[in-house]
């Protein structure tokens, strides 16, 4: 899949669509109450907010690891 498919499934899916769009709009991470009615997959990810970022015009997730160095994944999408 290339970078632009995946902008697009990123873009069309429920949960990724609006963090991607926030993130891209430096909006600030939005209270527990306005996401409370979302789905699990998003507020998982909502939990993770301070670990995303847009990179390459994809939402990622910044991951650490264990021995100190930083590796960035994409996030995905989850189909919806």
């Amino acid at each position: 899949m290339t970078t632009a498919q995946l902008r697009k499934k990123q873009e069309e899916d429920v949960d990724i669509g609006p963090l991607l769009k926030w993130k891209e709009d430096g909006i600030q991470r939005p209270a527990w109450s306005e996401i409370s009615d979302e789905s699990l997959s998003f507020k998982a990810l909502w939990a993770q907010w301070n670990s995303l970022r847009v990179e390459n015009r994809l939402l990622k997730r910044a991951w650490e690891r264990p021995d100190g160095k930083h590796t960035t994944y994409a996030v995905g999408y989850s189909g919806h």
